[in-house]
């Protein structure tokens, strides 16, 4: 049964698309341009793996043989007090076996690469929500952790024995 509508309906609801029409017209037209940024794209694994190797080639370089001007101190302790970051490094250790992610406490997540107090906690958040992980991969449930930082993590994280 088709639906009839009566003069005055038809009127309206005529009325209430050509508002609908006007209000798209004026969102787009009051949308900013794109922002066209011009020059080489930068290769975010490349500039990272050429960061490693200059602390590298710094770290390995003899204490005679580092550039001029500097003098060479013990680092600063960090601000948050963990033994294993340093202020002048912003690094951690390494776990020397892969951590167990459904063991740990925020506290031992926050010494892998990447994670600090928030994605500490939202993974212990997750971890309490839906179980235990069946998976590393699950870690990529978890809101900032995204296929760059799953890179980083894989070979320092595990799930059971």
């Amino acid at each position: 049964m088709p639906l009839r509508l009566s003069k005055d309906e038809s009127r309206a609801v005529t009325f209430i698309g050509l508002l609908l029409a006007l209000s798209a017209g004026a969102r787009l037209l009051d949308r900013p341009a794109p922002v066209e940024v011009e020059g080489p794209g930068v290769d975010l694994v490349e500039l990272e793996a050429a960061s490693r190797r200059k602390l590298e080639a710094t770290n390995a370089a003899p204490a005679g043989r580092r550039s001029a001007g500097t003098t060479q101190r013990p680092p600063a302790p960090s601000p948050a007090g963990d033994p294993g970051r340093t202020a002048a490094q912003g690094l951690t250790p390494q776990p020397a076996q892969p951590l167990d992610i459904n063991r740990a406490s925020a506290e031992e997540l926050q010494r892998l690469p990447g994670i600090g107090v928030v994605i500490a906690a939202r993974i212990v958040a997750y971890r309490d929500s839906v179980g235990r992980f069946g998976s590393v991969e699950q870690l990529e449930g978890v809101r900032g952790i995204g296929p760059a930082m799953m890179r980083r993590l894989t070979p320092l994280v595990r799930v059971g024995s």
